[in-house]
């Protein structure tokens, strides 16, 4: 899923989801959006390009500063309550706008750029190529730091495994090998525990796949047929997958649920006509959200009925939602092209 978006802080299953027109959800009495949701941060001539928070105080934010024409990180460990601006200093490199992909493990942040990983200990300030080259493209799931140490990249054709916080690749383990591996994202639900979906050679309905038990030392493929585009498990049972419209012929965009751990999946919801998603994150089996350029919807009932959460208001109407990042521990923010970071408040 193509990345334009974003979201505000969220608490498990206590978050309170609006719908529109707003009725009686049991957790929505006597709120607003005003109320819960805030800007925590805001800089007009600021572009901000993606974010992700590691944990319930530490995140980070990428972006673009117009007007000394350089990329920075914006750090915080407080949960948002105050920011430090830092100027990346990358040597070497140009600039690419829309090629950066951001994450962020414990206090450390990668970044995958020019075909290569970097990996910054300093809150962005000074960053290290971690030793290898690798083609893959714009997507922000080549790569994926299962902790500070272990480090799955997506290589050409090969999936590959550092053990030593990409310091070293040559002794890396050749994982998978495939003709045009393309991976579309992984999800860990925990350190040893986790999963991807890909396909070869970007061809329709070749997607499969695979999990791994013992922190992506080995894959197993789940055998079964899939008709979606990305995934994500909320628990080793419990999982949904999601379309990209516009990756499939008859563009509709449908959720899919499984309750047995990939072997079965049942349709969920369909989106309206003529609508899509630009992303999807559930925070438990019954409590999700989804976003729009301007809104954000939740659903408590395991993606069968949605609700509008939020409405991105007030702003010129070239203004919209970039990226969003949820903490394990459940909080969220959005953050946008003009430059707002939006917590929603608990």
């Amino acid at each position: 899923m193509r990345k334009i978006i974003f979201l505000g802080c969220i608490f498990f299953s206590f978050l309170a989801c609006k719908k529109e027109p707003v009725t009686s959800h049991p957790l929505s009495k006597n709120t607003t959006d005003t109320n819960r949701w805030a800007t925590i941060w805001k800089n007009d001539i600021t572009n901000f390009i993606a974010i992700s928070f590691s944990n319930r105080d530490t995140g980070f934010v990428e972006l673009y500063n117009d007007t000394i024409l350089r990329q920075c990180i914006l750090a915080t460990h407080d949960g948002g309550k105050t920011w430090t601006k830092n100027i990346c200093n990358f040597t070497n490199s140009s600039y690419e706008y829309g090629n950066y992909t951001l994450k962020s493990v414990d206090n450390i942040i990668f970044l995958h750029k020019d075909s290569a990983l970097y990996k910054s200990v300093d809150n962005g300030i000074n960053w290290a190529k971690l030793g290898i080259s690798f083609y893959g493209g714009e997507s922000n799931d080549c790569y994926y730091p299962i902790d500070s140490s272990h480090i799955l990249l997506r290589a050409w054709q090969a999936l590959l495994l550092s053990s030593n916080g990409g310091k070293s690749w040559a002794d890396s383990v050749l994982l998978l090998y495939y003709d045009g591996l393309n991976v579309h994202n992984f999800s860990f639900i925990s350190d040893k525990i986790g999963f991807f979906i890909a396909d070869e050679n970007s061809e329709i309905n070749s997607q499969f796949i695979k999990k791994t038990t013992d922190g992506g030392q080995t894959w197993v493929s789940l055998n079964t047929p899939i008709p979606f585009d990305r995934l994500q498990f909320v628990t080793e049972k419990v999982g949904y997958g999601f379309t990209d419209g516009w990756n499939n012929t008859d563009n509709k965009w449908i959720l899919y649920k499984t309750t047995d751990g990939g072997q079965n999946w049942q349709t969920v919801y369909q989106l309206p006509a003529n609508t899509y998603w630009n992303d999807v994150h559930f925070i438990n089996a019954d409590t999700g959200y989804y976003y729009t350029p301007y809104k954000i919807y939740c659903t408590m009932d395991g993606g069968k009925t949605w609700g509008v959460d939020f409405t991105l208001k007030g702003a010129p109407a070239y203004v919209y939602i970039t990226d969003w990042s949820f903490a394990k521990t459940g909080e969220a923010y959005v953050i946008t092209n003009w430059g707002r970071i939006i917590k929603k408040m608990y």
